[in-house]
């Protein structure tokens, strides 16, 4: 649990009928609970499960703009994933594979309200109820080609849907998408690795960037909304290759380069005051980093 009073700044010479709340103040509720479950199988098969449920509660209240709300926000969300790894040879080759499943629901539920100047409740701004469904499955396999390299490759399918009730009837919301991945692997010795790979990558827009109906008072009277129902997924294209060795005994160095290319990606439009999809960009870049295990307790990094 937590409870706090927020304040905030009052400027010197406001008059008290604008003054709005004094002490604003958040109290919220968190809990959680999960389970997992690891069962070796025959061979070199095993299974593995895992199950969890999160919630929260919170009761706020915010001045802005001399403008007092009053916000109740609840979120559940359950998931749960299924994974099944085992070894295989073809062609003499040893290799190594994995498949799984995962699903979860989340529900969001919020209401807002305007406060009067005696601190009560005298208005419902706007309320919402939205929920998110997601589906996936995913299968991945590695094959040592030789002592030294291993190519590895993956496929993976997510389906996600959304459904909204409010005051404004925002559309319901259905998302589906395959991401392959390939991937080469060299040892080197006990010293590192070099790699390449090259995936398809898929995210989806949050229920909060969705669906949130929380006013934002930007003047009297005026008030914008941050979410955005008309959000696509952002879909990307990666390519990478990099380098990981040893220092000696005590330290350990990466280098990496990677081109990442997306489209839709999520992002804030400061101009229209929400969140917007970029119909293209393009992310390069190089990134080093150098860590150390000097004694117990003392690991020093730098990138």
């Amino acid at each position: 649990d937590s409870d706090r009073e927020i304040p905030g700044a009052i400027p010197r010479g406001t008059p008290v009928t604008e003054a709005g709340s004094p002490l604003d103040f958040d109290t919220a509720r968190t809990w959680q609970a999960g389970l997992s479950v690891s069962l070796p199988l025959a061979g070199t098969s095993h299974f593995e499960a895992t199950a969890s449920v999160r919630g929260k509660d919170q009761a706020r209240v915010d001045t802005v703009a001399f403008q007092s709300l009053d916000h109740g926000l609840g979120t559940q969300t359950g998931r749960g994933e299924l994974r099944y790894r085992r070894g295989f040879t073809l062609a003499g080759h040893g290799g190594r594979l994995l498949a799984g499943a995962e699903g979860s629901e989340g529900r969001v539920d919020s209401a807002y309200f305007r406060i009067n100047t005696e601190g009560v409740i005298n208005q419902r701004i706007d309320h919402a109820r939205a929920t998110r469904t997601t589906l996936g499955g995913f299968t991945t396999a590695e094959i040592d080609l030789s002592h030294a390299l291993a190519l590895s490759a993956g496929l993976r399918y997510d389906e996600l849907r959304g459904d909204f009730t409010g005051k404004l009837p925002l559309p319901d919301t259905a998302f589906t998408a395959t991401s392959p991945s390939l991937a080469l692997n060299w040892r080197l010795g006990e010293a590192g690795n070099a790699f390449l790979s090259a995936s398809r990558s898929f995210k989806a827009p949050t229920v909060e960037q969705l669906y949130d109906r929380r006013p934002f008072i930007v003047s009297r009277g005026v008030s914008v909304f941050l979410s955005n129902a008309a959000l696509l997924p952002q879909r990307a294209t990666n390519y990478e290759a990099g380098l990981r060795t040893s220092l000696g005994a005590h330290a350990m160095t990466s280098l990496s380069l990677y081109s990442l290319a997306v489209t839709d990606e999520i992002g804030f439009d400061i101009s229209h005051l929400r969140f917007d999809n970029i119909s293209r960009s393009r992310h390069q870049g190089l990134e080093w980093s150098v860590a150390g295990d000097l004694s117990p307790g003392l690991r020093p990094r730098f990138s």
